[in-house]
């Protein structure tokens, strides 16, 4: 599920035209009322980042292994 966030109300038709523009079919957008841009208001920066966390989960886990990136010197 491709997932688009929006910060405040003002920026939901630009959103929503992001969000069509997403190639897969299982996508999301989800609106966080009162929200600005800073996450200024109680509990919001905590609700962005467990909608994060759970898109993450749901879209990395089990399907990526460790990857490790050796420096040349």
């Amino acid at each position: 599920m491709g997932c688009a966030i929006i910060l405040s109300c003002s920026k939901f038709l630009w959103n929503a035209k992001a969000l069509k523009r997403l190639k897969t079919p299982r996508k999301a957008l989800q609106i966080m009322p009162a929200a600005t841009h800073l996450f200024e208001d109680p509990g919001v920066l905590e609700r962005v980042s467990q909608l994060a966390v759970a898109w993450f989960k749901e879209h990395l886990t089990d399907q990526m292994s460790p990857v490790y990136v050796s420096r040349q010197q």
